[in-house]
């Protein structure tokens, strides 16, 4: 929230010589400098926004790297599990419930939430119809030609049902990507991927509900940009698929046909002191990340003789 102090951290390395220090910048402004390892800074945002990060290692007087950019978002609303596009507004203004008539539901937000134990947007339909598309949950994100996403979102009903999700264009409803979901009363982590090939920049993410009356709770709603510089969710390269990101509580770890047997995994933070290890029995592989504290970390797969792929993610 506005006012809290972010730790923001980065790695460098010179394999010719020394870092003599890493300066960090917030929106073009210098905001902060670190002369030695690990390089970070405290950030104290002044109000809610999207902001963008990036840093500059000097190896040498007058010389220096930049970094790709990272976008943070800065919440004083309910919290960034209910987010894609801060832009679009704040906690229950972020979203838009869209009712059919005759047909009747509630939207709010459920403060203390079984789902995440946080808040999460809370749809009760008192009267739905039989057609998945009396009554839907809807928010608008930004998208950009030619790029590919990773949408994933978690969900928990009251009572066993069927959902309609899809994400379109909001000019014209082009659709670039729906699927019908099976709700239930356990929690239940949905993915989807989709390439936006539309020259418009606006989607609409639409959660279309209807049939029997229920309570519906969705949580940690993520759009991933795929191949975004250091903060991406997908690693086709290595077979392995790592999602969301940022994370809250959990992170998620898909392997591909191309990874046998168990590999291990290795949560490090950025002065590469190991936090959490385990095993990848089955796909995916959901690691809680509730005791980590925020801010950015790598996760290592393969083991410490052999390793495998190296991924950032951020804990938010």
């Amino acid at each position: 929230e506005p006012g809290d102090s972010v730790m923001v951290e980065a790695m460098a390395e010179n394999s010719s010589g020394t870092i003599e220090k890493v300066e960090f910048y917030v929106d073009e402004e210098k905001a902060g400098v670190a002369g030695e390892p690990p390089y970070h800074f405290s950030w104290f945002p002044s109000s809610r926004g999207r902001y963008t990060l990036r840093t500059r290692a000097y190896s040498s007087p007058g010389s220096f790297n930049p970094s790709e950019p990272v976008y943070v978002s800065v919440y004083d609303g309910p919290g960034p599990n209910l987010i894609i596009n801060p832009e679009f507004g704040y906690g229950t203004e972020a979203w838009k419930l869209d009712i059919k008539k005759p047909w009747s539901a509630v939207f709010d937000i459920d403060e203390e939430s079984p789902l995440s134990g946080n808040h999460s947007a809370r749809v009760r339909v008192e009267n739905g119809g039989s057609s998945l598309g009396n009554i839907s949950l809807q928010q608008r994100l930004y998208l950009e030609q030619g790029k590919s996403y990773r949408l994933s979102l978690r969900t928990r009903s009251s009572v066993g049902r069927k959902a309609l999700l899809s994400v379109s264009s909001q000019e014209d409803r082009y659709m670039y990507n729906q699927s019908v979901l099976n709700l239930n009363t356990e929690e239940n982590t949905i993915t989807s991927e989709f390439v936006c090939n539309r020259t418009d920049y606006l989607g609409l993410l639409e959660l279309f509900l209807g049939g029997v009356a229920a309570e519906v709770l969705v949580d940690s709603v993520y759009l991933v940009e795929q191949g975004a510089a250091g903060l991406t969710g997908d690693h086709r390269t290595t077979g392995i698929v790592l999602y969301p990101n940022p994370c809250h509580d959990w992170l998620i770890l898909e392997f591909g046909e191309e990874v046998t047997g168990y590999p291990g995994w290795r949560i490090l933070d950025m002065t590469g002191r190991c936090l959490a290890s385990g095993n990848g029995k089955g796909t995916p592989l959901r690691i809680d990340t509730r005791a980590l504290e925020p801010g950015a970390y790598v996760l290592m797969t393969g083991t410490i003789q052999e390793s495998g792929a190296r991924m950032y993610f951020i804990k938010h």
